[in-house]
């Protein structure tokens, strides 16, 4: 009103201006110094001038919009014509992609693709073109490689969108760098890959202690027999060889099963100080003895080698396992193996009081075989693995366990057509190996009085055949109950208890506990098929010694023999 005074305005005409929403943003207003003509709509002109005034001013405000949104946008956003051409580029384009928004410009995107994907490229892109649809690049939605000026290759999720222009049809490329993402999945899949693999493991391990005790029970039986048959054939009695090839097969099925527990669970081992070069040459013996005679065997073993803390056994298992694959993998054609033991210094982490060098003793086979691909290397230590017609798969596991369980390494060369050398580092020490004892064959047991109890029957028979054979006065108990029930009667009938680990009703343990509560003095020795207990549980729980299925003569005797002499305070 104000101002139509100042004017001396006779006419005033005024409309709003609204933006998208309806809501008022401003307004037009018309002032006149004379009155409006009649019949003059000015009004509605106003009304017209509002509406594209309103759409002026939302242009623009698109326009800001987009420019921060292009702008300011945490991804890389260029803008491409229908030639390949980039015609825009935000300043995250040139931070990610290693270039100046000047270089950028006008370049062929192309360049932004690995060389040798960039002739398939053009066609991809003017099929992108046709379609005109808003979509994530890569298959199923997977990170595209995107080439950097520093010819750096990142992964990234790449989207397109169609852009409108009054001049050329546009497409707006968004980059994402998704290296942290791609890292992050990989590392997700790794760990996810270590859970199967202890899984798979653990159940294993369940299932192959199960398999152990039954198998080690069978050949208890087996080999006790044999023992006591060859005792009753003497000379050049035809069964003799017979029952020696007896001993060699439940000798190779001792091996099976113990080859089947190494991997699956830890078992105890016996460590003691051993010679690698003994070790070495002993399986070097077995294995030209195995292999066939197109195959010569070298060794080449350094003097003065330092001794390893080993366990004998399952240091002779890794030689034959390694050296047998060796000569394998010559399949039907002359080739030369090499066995070479030398010492190496590894660098370690520097720990209080250590000098950051260790001393390995190395051990490498070599052979001029087939050699193995990447994908055999990487999996060639993989439990039930294998490559060989007819192969269990088992025999790497469980070299690999072997050498890690002792602090050792294990590493692998191998080209297709250029032969393999598996390389393995044990610690070296600087004890001295020490001097066994003389053998001492068996002397019996006088008139010892033994309780055996076994739910299986082959095996409590035949320790029962075998104790009364070294002199002693065997009993033979089928259920814990029995056994208890006859110690509560008379708690000394009996000089020694001999028990099974794996019963039904009572574990070992549980049973030699109960033993002490009955009869204090009565000292219980325990042998089982297969028990991952360890020594100091079986001494909490009054245990004298362990004898693990299967057993020869000789070691029955000995720990039998050894319980009743500590039990008599022998030392």
């Amino acid at each position: 009103i104000a101002a139509i005074g100042r004017l001396a305005a006779r006419g005033f005409a005024s409309v709003a201006l609204r933006g998208r929403g309806g809501q008022p943003v401003g307004s037009i207003n018309v002032f006149s110094r004379k009155p409006f003509a009649p019949g003059l709509d000015i009004e509605s002109l106003l009304r017209l001038l509002a509406v594209r005034t309103s759409a002026e001013m939302e242009r623009q405000r698109e326009e800001r919009r987009f420019h921060d949104l292009f702008e300011f946008s945490p991804d890389a956003i260029l803008m491409v014509n229908e030639a390949g051409r980039i015609v825009l580029a935000n300043p995250q384009a040139g931070v990610l992609l290693g270039y100046t928004k000047e270089e950028l410009s006008g370049t062929s995107v192309e360049m932004l693709i690995q060389e040798s994907q960039r002739d398939r490229h053009a066609a991809v892109r003017a099929q992108e073109f046709r379609k005109g649809t808003t979509r994530l690049l890569g298959r199923r939605g997977g990170p595209l490689p995107v080439l950097r000026k520093d010819g750096v290759v990142f992964p990234a999720d790449i989207s397109l969108s169609p852009v409108r222009s009054d001049d050329e049809r546009l497409t707006a490329v968004v980059i994402r760098d998704v290296s942290e993402r791609v890292k992050y999945e990989a590392e997700r899949t790794a760990l996810e890959a270590q859970l199967r693999h202890a899984q798979k493991m653990d159940a294993i391990g369940r299932l192959s202690g199960n398999i152990a005790h039954d198998f080690n029970n069978l050949l208890a039986a087996i080999v006790g027999n044999v023992a006591l048959a060859r005792l009753d054939v003497e000379g050049e009695h035809p069964a003799a060889e017979s029952l020696e090839a007896i001993e060699i097969a439940t000798d190779r099925a001792r091996q099976l099963v113990s080859q089947l527990l190494a991997f699956g669970r830890p078992s105890r081992t016996t460590r003691v100080v051993v010679a690698p070069a003994t070790i070495v040459a002993e399986a070097v013996r077995l294995l030209q003895a195995t292999a066939p005679k197109r195959v010569s065997i070298r060794t080449r073993v350094m003097p003065n080698l330092p001794n390893v803390v080993a366990d004998p056994t399952q240091l002779h298992q890794v030689l034959m396992n390694l050296g047998t694959n060796a000569w394998q993998a010559m399949e039907h054609r002359t080739g030369e193996m090499t066995v070479s033991v030398d010492t190496v210094d590894r660098a370690v982490d520097v720990v209080a009081g250590d000098a950051g060098i260790h001393h390995d003793v190395r051990i490498r086979i070599t052979d001029d075989g087939t050699g193995m691909t990447q994908n055999v290397i990487d999996r060639m230590f993989e439990p039930f693995f294998t490559t060989k017609s007819g192969g269990s798969g088992l025999g790497l596991s469980v070299v690999h366990g072997i050498v890690t369980d002792h602090g050792g390494s294990l590493s692998v060369t191998s080209a297709v057509g250029c032969g393999t050398t598996v390389t393995v580092l044990l610690p070296a020490t600087s004890e001295a190996v020490a001097r066994p004892d003389a053998p001492s064959p068996p002397t019996g047991g006088g008139q010892a009085r033994v309780a055996i109890i076994d739910d299986e029957e082959a095996v409590r028979w035949t320790a029962h055949r075998m104790l009364r054979r070294l002199g002693y006065q065997p009993a033979m108990f089928q259920r814990p109950a029995a056994l208890l029930e006859a110690l509560r009667r008379r708690p000394d009938r009996f000089d020694l208890v001999v028990t099974d680990y794996n019963m039904p009703t009572m574990a070992g343990t549980e049973l030699a506990s109960a033993i002490a509560r009955i009869a204090p003095a009565l000292p219980v020795v325990l042998i089982s098929g297969y028990s991952d207990i360890n020594d100091e549980a079986l001494a909490a729980a009054g245990i004298k010694g362990r004898l693990d299925k299967p057993f020869t003569l000789e070691q029955l005797d000995r720990i039998v023999r050894q319980a009743l002499h500590r039990d008599r305070g022998g030392k």
